[in-house]
């Protein structure tokens, strides 16, 4: 309720002065005419001035928090602001509950205002947000004074005895009408809802992964380029409930997934390979030994190759890691390429996880013929791949066709035998 300071209320001082008067005036009148005490009387009304001219004078930022409310409350994380709620409370409901000796109808009568105002705060321009959070604590302030005024009138052997009875009836008649006045209004002029709680701590959240995130990235690229570098930062993009990271140095870009830990890429930003002496043997296992400690879910149950681009001092071995089940490559791909100086050179990964795909009937031959029934044409290669068909894992032969075929790659079914197209076609598998 109270999201700006005093001095962001020009005339705060004055404005209370004033509907002090304008409000103690008639609560005196009122009290000697129907002999309550006039003190406790004048003195709640100019406690209710104060709450009025804290919570609904327009401030400085006048058109803030206008038609929205906030449903977050945190009781740990409670403000300077929420307490200041609470404490406006504390003598309006005390001294109205003395004066009328009704502690029942002084809370409810306490909790529908503050509810109202609240419900002012989301139409009028006066720089505060409706919350769940102040009313809370204007309610607790309103049973904390009510509290303490029914203490000092049971204490007080000359107060004439409390009519219960009569305090519950008037208390819910005053709870049930304004429940229903306020639900009218809420239903005419409908706020937009928030939760500033759940919001503040997913930012936290955020913050605090993309720390982790940074630390983990930071070590990836140590590993890959070296530790002499300099991290030039990180971006973020949220998608499904992940975070996908472009991690970049002056040495090169690693791109993950958080919180899963998952690389895909990793690209040395100097992309020459330097004459070395590493045999392949060498270039493997410095490879292998990357792939385990950074890529282990991809290399667990993989099959290695390795294969040398070129014979030069400055060739690279590029190592394939592959998965297959009944004979069937697995859309899981990693690949990486070592330089001769031992230097990672680039990675990339597709970490999809192993589908449960059917068991193959058609073999090679059977899937070439078909496919030259098909096109007319006689077949290149055939390889046995999962893909997605219709969102469906099958096992499906992509059979390749010679140069200047109209259809370079023909895909079969690998159970029915019939020609599919796969959702999304990868690049032919090295």
């Amino acid at each position: 309720m109270i999201e700006a300071s005093m001095d962001a209320v020009p005339g705060l001082i004055l404005g209370f002065c004033i509907l002090s008067v304008v409000l103690g005036a008639p609560a005196a009148v009122f009290a000697r005419r129907n002999t309550i005490p006039a003190v406790p009387t004048v003195l709640s009304a100019v406690s209710v001035a104060g709450i009025v001219c804290v919570t609904l004078m327009p401030g400085l930022s006048a058109d803030a928090g206008r038609n929205s409310c906030d449903l977050g409350f945190d009781l740990a994380g409670l403000g300077p602001s929420a307490w200041l709620n609470f404490a406006l409370f504390v003598p309006a409901s005390l001294f109205a509950a003395i004066a009328s000796r009704k502690p029942l109808l002084t809370v409810a009568a306490a909790f529908v205002a503050s509810a109202a105002i609240e419900a002012a705060q989301t139409r009028l321009a006066t720089g505060r947000t409706c919350s769940l959070t102040d009313l809370v604590m204007n309610s607790a302030g309103a049973l904390t004074g009510t509290a303490v005024a029914l203490a000092w009138l049971l204490a007080v052997a000359a107060s004439p005895a409390l009519r219960w009875k009569r305090d519950a009836v008037l208390s819910g008649i005053t709870a049930a009408a304004g429940c229903v006045l306020l639900a009218a209004v809420l239903a005419i002029w409908t706020p937009d809802t928030r939760d500033a709680v759940a919001s503040d701590r997913e930012t936290a959240a955020m913050v605090a992964a993309t720390e982790e995130a940074v630390q983990w990235m930071g070590e990836v690229s140590t590993a890959a380029f070296g530790p002499n570098q300099q991290n030039s930062g990180i971006r973020t993009e949220h998608r499904d409930g992940r975070w996908m990271l472009a991690f970049q140095s002056d040495s090169g870009t690693i791109d993950g997934v958080w919180p899963d830990r998952t690389l895909t890429s990793i690209r040395a930003r100097n992309n020459e390979a330097e004459p070395g002496t590493l045999t392949a043997a060498d270039a493997t296992t410095t490879g292998k030994t990357f792939a385990e400690a950074w890529f282990p879910d991809q290399v667990r149950g993989s099959t290695l190759t390795t294969q040398p681009l070129g014979t030069s001092p400055r060739t690279v071995y590029e190592l394939t890691y592959r998965r297959h089940a009944n004979g069937v490559m697995l859309p899981m791909r990693l690949d990486l390429a070592v330089t001769s100086t031992g230097r990672i050179l680039h990675v990339s990964c597709i970490p999809e996880p192993d589908p449960t795909i059917p068991t193959p009937v058609l073999n090679r031959e059977t899937a070439e013929t078909r496919a030259r029934e098909h096109t007319g044409r006689t077949p290149t290669a055939a390889v046995l791949l999962a893909q997605k068909i219709g969102g469906t894992w099958r096992p499906v032969w992509m059979v390749g066709m010679p140069d200047g075929s109209p259809q370079p790659d023909v895909y079969l079914d690998a159970v029915t035998g019939t020609p599919v197209t796969p959702d999304h076609t990868r690049q032919p598998p090295g």
